[in-house]
């Protein structure tokens, strides 16, 4: 979720206000960063021009691409134009890699995810016939 959110609001920074981009942002935000998000909007509105809702925001989440976030657009809204938008295209590379990373892990995970119910499937169809053979077997013996 937080790739979908940041490269939007990344995006955004480079032609609005940090709390234009913010809220234009939010549409991006998954149900689970949704609260997060909203927070983040109230504290930027309270604390216009302070980097404090940034640095809450990394630090409810807990996250080290949240915490490298939060230094860089703190380092881009020091700097002049051209290196901000430097800084802000190389945050925008690091969540598009982010958002691969994440889908590659998904990628390999579901195979083995799927290997549970390939098992399970597997072992009716063996045990169905054996049990069909077990039974055939106990009834010739029976009729002896």
């Amino acid at each position: 979720e937080l790739p979908e959110y940041l490269i939007p609001m990344l995006q955004l920074l480079k032609t609005h206000t940090t709390l234009e981009a913010v809220k234009k942002a939010q549409i991006y935000a998954g149900r689970h960063l949704r609260p997060y998000v909203s927070t983040l909007t109230a504290e930027l509105e309270m604390y216009a021009g302070s980097d404090q809702p940034f640095r809450n925001f990394a630090a409810a989440l807990n996250s080290p691409e949240v915490n490298t976030f939060t230094i860089a657009l703190q380092q881009a809204q020091k700097t002049d134009k051209v290196q901000s938008l430097r800084i802000m295209d190389a945050q925008i590379k690091m969540m598009r890699e982010l958002k691969h990373e994440n889908y590659n892990r998904l990628i390999q995970n579901k195979p083995m995810e799927m290997n549970k119910f390939n098992v399970a499937v597997i072992g009716c169809i063996v045990i169905y016939p054996m049990v069909i053979v077990i039974q055939s077997l106990m009834q010739g013996f029976a009729s002896l």
